[in-house]
């Protein structure tokens, strides 16, 4: 939480009070005072309650306190004529008077909450514990500048004074602190508070310590050691031992040295020394050091390195948040949740550190910039402009010659290669000094190999770029040089750090237009195809962006670049975002080739725009068109585009033309075989699996999608290898193949790792959520479609809405809690009426919800047509099964042998909606089909068949439907045992659906269990008189 007022910011969060967005040196205790006073404006505090509140534990007289105001009012007012900042109220107190600006609510400000890092937090507490308890230890918390370490410091005081530990700390050490300062103050403190401990020392002990009490703590005939021998050293160490051990006698002891990594080599060493007599002590020692930033002297180093090997020393790395913790952080500093694309690029720049994070956002809230919803480049273009007061400081001694090395070392990049430099710089002479000089100031570091140096932080280097190369002449000036110098390192074969490729395109593009712009453009394109191939489809599109921005309006020899590159961009946008979202710049890609005359450009936007064929039983006009309109303007020689074109153009017209479909899809498959290009023929035989599945034949579509994959794999297209192996899912799912279906889901889970585009992570999901709901977990599988649907935002197409939808669909019908989908299933029949799954699968909601009569209603197009217009694709078995639940709840006898027709062919095979969800053995909606025709002895024979492969498949929602409707034909055949055996069944099932949540199980058994139980006066079936009433209504 931050407080302004006046000139001054006070940040509570990093306890730091600034002027002008200057640092103000002030002690911590009187920085304590000011926030308590701040926090409680507009009442005076006593000084019983300021004495409670800033100074816990510790006796402090009146005129301390009047000491510390008389501080704190040189700090904020110095000598200021105007009113002070705090006023004094004649026998009450102390009041705040400044008028105060806070960023966010009083106390309960939410950003002061420790965030992330909760395991090692409490483990870290938990040795901290232990060590009061009289296990002592050192803790060393280590990381980069920012990271948390002095945070979590904090909370070990705060945690320590809640055990009635006595806490000597000191925040923060200047490089150059005198020798032992840091100890001289955690003394100081001690004494202060503790001088029996002190009066308790032999007197050569304390003349030991006058070296470093050389204050009013020290008694005036103490004298000070004369010389610096070897036997004071050790004299010295043993003094301030036996003071911590005097201390620690009446109370725990922690002590806090923040900054080690800043400290002389000697107060290491006296750290080394004490803690060597830790082990029976309840004292706790908490030091914070950055490591991978800082180069130690030598002596620090060997100080160092003794200090880590001590056996009482226990190293906590903390690093940058990520995932939910930096979700998290976000959320607290905002006060809402944020974009993911904000959270994306935050971690990508700062790398999750607290600080860098918190000067990010700030700098983003002063400008206004947080409510807008842009993409992950946009944030990351407007974010390192928060941290360059923090790295002034460093900047201020730097001679010129120094920040202008440290100007192109900002404009080559986050790693610089020494080389490159020095041929940027002409081979100056000073520059290996000014190096150094820049080394010493922490701004750079050693890279990972030789001859190479890094900035310390992505952050950091945006910042010093944008603090001392301006836009403008100058700017382009740099990178014009940095270009020239990295084409004559190409020329002669030396290879430049990092990406070559992508760096000279980047100061080409800075440098336009110093360098030609069709010349930059294209090594940009260049870069953008590589990273493209390395599938990193965010920093192509960043790229190809780039390249289109510095090309000037098209002219008749730059039309063919424009339209690669448009084309190149929709592609990276649609495997980055999805392809809807990638959908117009396609359209603009198609209208650029047009315009170029480009057949073969326009041919690929074609495909792109159709880079998935729909399932929604309608065809896209616009893709069918432009297909048909690159088709017909291809050349013969273009064979591998026309075979693309083609097997494309079936796929979208297999729901509108069906016969050419087919023709075109044998033509292209016969075409693609004999070209026997990877690509070309694993996204033809992709193609075919859209029109050419036929449910007779599930081992014929294995073998066709494992195709696509073995073939997608060689091409390394490994979003269409996840499409192969869900489509081997799918098959081993209708096959009952279960252990094949987990190896193709664990193909699927180790591409996503490979190669984790939102499509493959979003099929992972979707698996995921499967398997629970084969298993019953309901609750789980919640969780994991919730999930699915976070991660579909940026898969925007008609497949996986289909996809999710019909999870959810199934989801909630399970649960009982069909209403809450009602109006979206309604919605969807309305947006794709010539897709029967969804009619289906809305009555079957409508049936969930006991809405017979409107069930029967929207079946009844499929009745009247006997489903034989049901199209043979994925959905053919899905919606026989559906429409099969649907018929037996409405005792639609006819449309049961109708039904009883389709699927007997299929009766060895499984359920599958959509591409995953395992939705019983088809023998269980032939046993339904049975029963509504009054066949009982044929419905049990189907029912003990499909209760065989539910428990083999593990799928607990069916293995129990298809015991209440087992029996259900039991009460109504009304045999001999026939009740007994139905209660049996209606038993086991109430007490597993109750066990697991299984909410429309529970109910349908309940009310079969009352049927059970009720008096039958007659021996007509029971299914039969309520579907005599429903017919009457």
């Amino acid at each position: 939480m931050r407080f302004a007022f006046g000139r001054f910011e006070l940040d509570a969060d990093r306890f730091e009070l600034r002027r002008g967005g200057e640092l103000v040196a002030i002690q911590p205790k009187v920085l304590e005072l000011v926030l308590y006073l701040i926090r409680n404006r507009g009442r005076a505090v006593g000084a019983e309650e300021l004495f409670r509140a800033v100074w816990p534990e510790t006796v402090v007289t009146k005129s301390s306190l009047a000491r510390a105001v008389s501080l704190a009012r040189s700090a904020l007012d110095g000598e200021g004529d105007g009113p002070p900042s705090i006023a004094t109220v004649p026998r009450r107190g102390y009041r705040f008077e400044a008028e105060v600006d806070s960023d966010s609510a009083e106390v309960e400000d939410p950003s002061r909450r420790y965030v992330g890092r909760a395991s090692t937090l409490t483990r870290v507490q938990a040795a901290l514990d232990a060590a009061l308890s009289g296990h002592g230890r050192i803790l060393l918390l280590v990381g980069e500048a920012g990271i948390g370490k002095t945070r979590t410091a904090e909370l070990l005081c705060d945690r320590a004074r809640l055990a009635c530990a006595e806490v000597a700390a000191i925040w923060g050490l200047a490089v150059d602190a005198p020798t032992y300062w840091s100890w001289t103050c955690i003394l100081r403190r001690l004494v202060e508070v503790d001088p029996r401990a002190w009066a308790s020392l032999p007197r050569p002990q304390r003349r030991a310590l006058a070296s470093l009490l050389s204050d009013e703590s020290v008694e005036k005939d103490v004298q000070l050691p004369s010389s610096p021998t070897e036997t004071a050293r050790f004299a010295l160490f043993d003094a301030v031992q036996s003071l911590l051990v005097r201390v620690a006698h009446t109370r725990p002891l922690l002590i806090v040295l923040d900054d080690l990594h800043a400290a002389d080599a000697e107060s290491i060493a006296l750290m080394e020394y004490v803690g060597r007599s830790l082990a029976s002590l309840p004292i706790a020692i908490v030091a914070t050091a950055r490591e991978a930033d800082v180069a130690p002297a030598p002596q620090q180093l060997r100080a160092l390195e003794r200090l880590l090997r001590l056996g009482c020393l226990e190293r906590w790395p903390l690093t940058g948040l990520h995932d939910e913790d930096l979700n998290e952080f976000v959320a607290r500093r905002l006060g809402r949740d944020p974009a993911p694309e904000l959270v994306a690029a935050l971690e990508r720049q700062t790398g999750g550190n607290p600080l860098l994070l918190g000067e990010s956002l700030r700098s983003l809230e002063a400008r206004d910039l947080l409510d807008a919803s842009r993409a992950r480049s946009e944030w990351e273009s407007l974010l390192p402009r928060g941290i360059e007061h923090l790295l002034r400081p460093k900047l201020r001694p730097l001679e010129p010659a120094v920040l202008e090395t440290l100007a192109l070392a900002s404009a080559i990049g986050l790693e610089i290669d020494r080389k490159l430099l020095s041929d940027c710089s002409a081979e100056r002479p000073g520059l290996r000094l000014e190096l150094d000089a820049l080394l010493a100031a922490g701004l750079l570091s050693a890279g990972a190999g030789t001859g190479r140096l890094r900035f310390t932080h992505g952050l950091v280097r945006e910042a010093i770029y944008d603090e001392l190369v301006p836009a403008g002449a100058a700017r382009r000036a740099l990178h014009a040089r940095v270009f020239a110098a990295l084409e004559a390192s190409s020329e002669g074969g030396a290879a430049a750090l990092g990406d070559p490729l992508g760096e000279a395109a980047r100061h080409a593009c800075e440098a336009v237009p110093l360098v030609d712009p069709e010349r930059a453009a294209g090594l940009a394109g260049a870069a953008a195809e590589q990273a493209a191939r390395l599938h990193d489809y965010e920093g192509a599109a960043a790229r190809y962006v780039r390249a289109l921005a510095v090309l000037p309006p098209p002219t008749a020899t730059s039309r063919a670049l424009h339209a690669a590159l448009q084309l190149g961009l929709a592609d990276a946008q649609a495997r980055s975002l999805g392809l809807e979202r990638a959908r117009p710049t396609f359209l603009a890609a198609a209208d650029a080739a047009r315009s170029s005359g480009q057949a073969e450009l326009l041919a690929r936007a074609a495909l792109g725009l159709a880079q998935r064929p729909n399932s929604t039983g309608q065809e896209d006009p616009e893709v069918s068109a432009l297909l048909d309109e690159s088709l017909c303007a291809l050349p013969e020689r273009a064979e591998a585009l026309r075979i693309r074109v083609t097997s494309r153009l079936a796929a979208e017209l297999r729901y509108s033309e069906r016969a050419r479909s087919v023709a075109l899809a044998d033509a292209a498959l016969a075409a693609a075989r004999r070209l026997a290009d990877p690509m070309v023929l694993a996204e033809t035989l992709e193609d075919c699996t859209f029109l050419q599945w036929s449910p007779s034949d599930p081992a014929a579509w294995i073998s066709l999608n494992a195709e696509v994959a073995k073939f997608a794999r060689m091409a390394n297209d490994l979003d269409l290898a996840i499409s192969g192996h869900k489509g081997c899912v799918s098959g081993s799912l209708e096959r009952g193949d279960f252990a094949r279906v987990e190896r193709e889901v664990r193909a699927c889970e180790r591409i996503a790792r490979e190669v984790p585009t939102p499509y493959a992570r979003w099929w992972c999901a979707v698996l995921q959520a499967s398997r629970a709901l084969i298993e019953g977990e309901l609750e789980i599988a919640d969780g994991l479609v919730v999930e699915s649907l976070r991660i579909a935002e940026r898969v925007d197409s008609p497949e996986v809405a289909i996809e999710l939808q019909a999870q959810i669909v199934y989801l909630r019908t399970e649960q009982a809690r069909s209403a809450e989908i009602e109006a979206a299933a309604r919605e969807q029949v309305r947006r794709y009426p010539k897709q029967p799954t969804w009619r289906a699968a809305f009555a079957r909601i409508l049936v969930a919800g006991g809405q017979l009569a409107e069930a029967r209603a929207v079946i009844a197009p499929l009745v009247a047509q006997r489903f034989e217009a049901i199209p043979i694709d994925r959905g053919w078995l899905a919606t026989h099964a559906l429409a099969a639940e649907v018929v037996a709840a409405v005792a639609d006898v006819e449309a049961a042998e109708q039904l009883a027709a389709h699927l007997a062919p299929y009766a060895g095979r499984s359920i599958v909606l959509g591409s995953a969800i395992y939705y019983g053995p088809v023998e269980y909606f032939l046993g339904l089909l049975a029963a509504t025709r009054a066949q009982y002895d044929e419905a049990v024979a189907h029912f003990e068949v499909a209760l065989a492969e539910a428990r083999r498949a593990g799928a607990r929602v069916f293995f129990a439907r298809n015991r209440l409707a087992w029996a259900r034909v039991l009460l109504d055949r009304n045999g001999k045992g026939d009740r007994a055996r139905a209660a049996g069944f209606v038993r086991d099932v109430l007490e597993e659906a109750d066990a697991r949540g299984l909410h429309a199980v529970a109910a349908e058994g309940r009310e079969l269990a009352l049927a059970l139980w009720r008096p039958e006066p007659t021996q007509e079936p029971r299914r039969r008189r309520r579907a005599a009433k429903i017919i009457e209504r």
